[in-house]
């Protein structure tokens, strides 16, 4: 059987609001086709949303689940391509709806080059705000997303080593990863791994967890469902 989802990073987060029971607003790009269809998928699922229009198409997802070994694979359209003038009304928006929230949630990467500018421009109009911001993202634009000091900071490991290029494989570098962020100006941070241990900061406080074991079937979108949880 075939069924039509909302998907995407910060979609997958404000769906995991709504079951929370924490009121919050998506904001995306729709383009072209894909993009009706979304909306009609975002209106149907009762996901509050805004968006901008773009000219390029909006990009699909398909999750395949074979039910006879319970196997879930993952397919994806090429990355939606933005112009400038599609940016800058994009950040131009932003500057209306921060200050109207208490939690700004920027989760996802980024899909093209033009859009590298977004997240740390809502970064720096919500400090201006004195907003709480939540930053979810990886690619070649986290490294100034990071400068820009967001309030939390979540990743995985691996995409803090490709966004990066940097090595985190022991303890001692894992920690001074957070460190260093706390010294950007984040007050809170989590660098998970999986099912393994892994390493959070509040302020200049470091702290191991151990998260709870369970049966993993897929982890796909676990990563937003975290980031959700740190906003609830």
């Amino acid at each position: 059987k075939e069924e039509l989802k909302a998907g995407g990073k910060g979609i997958n987060v404000s769906r995991q609001l709504n079951y929370l029971g924490v009121e919050n607003l998506a904001f995306t790009f729709l383009g072209s086709n894909n993009g009706k269809d979304l909306r009609s998928t975002l209106t149907k699922e009762g996901i509050n949303f805004t968006a901008i229009a773009s000219k390029s198409e909006t990009r699909w997802g398909t999750v395949i689940h074979n039910e006879n070994d319970n196997s879930i694979k993952s397919y994806f359209s090429p990355n939606q391509e933005l112009t400038e003038k599609e940016v800058t009304d994009f950040i131009a928006k932003l500057e209306k709806v921060i200050p109207n929230h208490s939690i700004i949630v920027l989760s996802g990467s980024s899909p093209c080059k033009e859009a590298d500018r977004i997240f740390p421009a809502a970064i720096e109009i919500a400090n201006n705000e004195d907003k709480i911001v939540v930053l979810d993202t990886y690619g070649d634009h986290l490294e100034e997303c990071l400068k820009a000091a967001p309030t939390v900071v979540h990743n995985n490991v691996d995409e803090v080593e490709n966004s990066l290029n940097i090595n985190l494989k022991e303890d001692e570098s894992k920690i001074d990863f957070l460190n260093n962020l706390y010294d950007k100006g984040v007050k809170l941070s989590f660098l998970t791994e999986g099912g393994k241990p892994f390493y959070s900061s509040k302020f200049d406080f470091n702290y191991k967890i151990f998260p709870k074991q369970v049966i993993v079937k897929d982890a796909t979108g676990s990563g937003d469902a975290f980031t959700a949880g740190i906003v609830y």
